[in-house]
């Protein structure tokens, strides 16, 4: 059986959600090397992939076009991630952790969140 991990309205879902390039290098920088190059967070997920976040999307393309020129490396793969429900949702299912974060402060009131009408899925991911 599945289990209601988030939910709210589309806006309040992807409100949260930071930019983030998703990026595959050949060869493959250690994480930790690319972060402090490009003064931001780079995070090592699947498949070789890194995420990098930290500054606007324009901003880390050039950083990070600057620093493959430098290192002579091949970009394998770029997107830009975050603010989207299917990244929401990717999320979820990638990170059993993540939910936690993500969710909605059980308090109505303080977060403006209101519950969903009797019969409504009310958005729920």
């Amino acid at each position: 059986r599945g289990r209601l991990r988030l939910m709210g309205s589309p806006t309040e879902l992807t409100a949260g959600g930071e930019g983030a390039l998703i990026v595959r290098i050949t060869p493959t920088p250690a994480a930790a090397v690319l972060a402090q190059r490009l003064g931001v967070a780079v995070e090592a997920i699947a498949d070789g992939r890194l995420r990098i976040t930290g500054l606007g999307e324009s901003t880390l393309v050039a950083r990070l076009a600057e620093h493959l020129a430098q290192e002579r490396a091949r970009l394998v793969e770029l997107h830009v991630a975050g603010g989207t429900l299917e990244e929401v949702y990717l999320q979820l299912v990638d990170d059993p952790d993540l939910g936690a974060a993500l969710r909605p402060d059980p308090d109505p009131h303080r977060t403006g969140l209101a519950a969903p009408a009797a019969g409504t899925d009310g958005g729920a991911v």
